[in-house]
């Protein structure tokens, strides 16, 4: 049995954070034992345990790559557990903690993009890269070609394409339940963007874009989902639009609220790869997004929904309208989705994936697999 310890530094659930919880569902429970290292008080903790699988809570950690004390807890850890392989999600202390327990090997997961400033942080990471870590896995072609470019070796990238669960629309009856308890009237065209509420998901621009088409036509109404920093700023502006804006909060049940969207909007300034397009063309549900770093692999310009020159409002309120107009449209493109993802980007081939990787770093140490 291959024993993994996942080290992710999120106290509340993210991207990363779903990723993990994907593979998780899917790891091949024969030949890995999966363990996970998060903050203590994690969001993450209950969702882990609620699969099965073995948490431990760390002090400090949370919401940071670097810190000492974190080398000091992770190194203590790691020994206790002997890990075959020590997978981070965005935690350098893990890399440093496992380096210095001999794990025999390392791997990190990239999962946002990977632009990394002047030639001495490029040269920082090149030799971070090349000393301390055996694999670097990149969510998206996208990130494989920014890391690429800032420093990482191209022998140790690996791109494994972030991947979902599929579901399937829920019954009549409970659609209508959630419909109606999250304020989505069925006489509207609704247009929603799921996101954390912070700078980078550019929500703002969603907005921005939201005001203008407000400005033109009564029929349309606008949902965003997620919760974060930026809430009360973006309730201030969207207070022009009044009753044709609903913010939900945090929603459990995220694809089936998806499902209920006419289109779904991704509004972001960067993306690595995008779980919520993903999740949303999974339910048949277009997608209207800014060409931002890996979108463009899930949401396909004309076949999986539109794409809109990168932080131009007046652009994705363009291609909502577009959308909006033309019902055979959406489900052209819905259907185009549904298909790719459940062709391309399913958890359980990214778990494959992963896994091969672990296997195959594993192999060129000389150990079992």
């Amino acid at each position: 049995m291959i024993r993994v310890l996942n080290v992710i530094s999120d106290s509340n659930i993210g991207g990363a954070g779903r990723v993990l919880l994907n593979y998780l569902r899917c790891a091949d429970r024969s030949r890995f034992e999966v363990l996970t290292a998060v903050p203590r008080g994690s969001l993450l903790k209950e969702r882990i345990e609620a699969l099965g699988d073995a948490v431990c809570e760390v002090d400090g950690l949370a919401e940071r790559s670097y810190h000492p004390r974190d080398v000091r807890a992770l190194t203590s850890l790691i020994r206790a557990l002997r890990p075959d392989i020590v997978h981070t999600h965005g935690a350098l202390s893990a890399r440093l903690a496992a380096k210095r327990c001999r794990v025999p090997v390392i791997v990190m997961t990239k999962h946002c993009p990977a632009h990394r400033g002047g030639a001495a942080s490029r040269a920082a990471h090149r030799v971070l890269d090349t000393h301390w870590t055996d694999a670097v896995v990149a969510v998206s072609e996208a990130v494989g070609r920014q890391l690429a470019a800032s420093g990482t070796p191209e022998r140790l990238i690996h791109v494994v394409h972030n991947g979902i669960v599929p579901q399937e629309p829920a019954p009549a009856a409970a659609r209508e339940e959630l419909r109606r308890r999250l304020g989505l009237d069925a006489g509207h065209i609704w247009i929603g963007a799921a996101a954390r509420l912070e700078p980078v998901k550019g929500v703002d621009l969603f907005l921005d874009a939201a005001l203008r088409l407000a400005g033109r036509r009564q029929d349309l109404r606008f949902a965003v989902f997620g919760t974060g920093s930026e809430a009360e700023r973006l309730r201030a502006l969207s207070e022009p639009l009044g009753d044709a804006v609903r913010f939900c909060g945090f929603v459990d049940e995220i694809e089936q609220a998806l499902s209920l969207l006419d289109v779904t909007a991704v509004p972001s300034r960067e993306e690595a790869f995008c779980l919520t397009a993903a999740e949303s063309l999974a339910m048949g549900t277009p997608v209207a997004a800014f060409d931002v770093d890996g979108v463009s692999e899930v949401v396909r310009d004309g076949e999986t929904g539109l794409l809109a020159p990168a932080g131009d409002a007046e652009a994705l309120a363009r291609v909502i309208a577009r959308l909006a107009d033309d019902a055979r449209l959406r489900e052209r493109l819905g259907e185009n989705g549904r298909r790719l993802v459940r062709e391309r980007f399913t958890a359980e081939a990214a778990a494959r994936a992963l896994e091969a990787v672990y296997t195959r770093e594993l192999a060129a140490k000389g150990r079992p697999v």
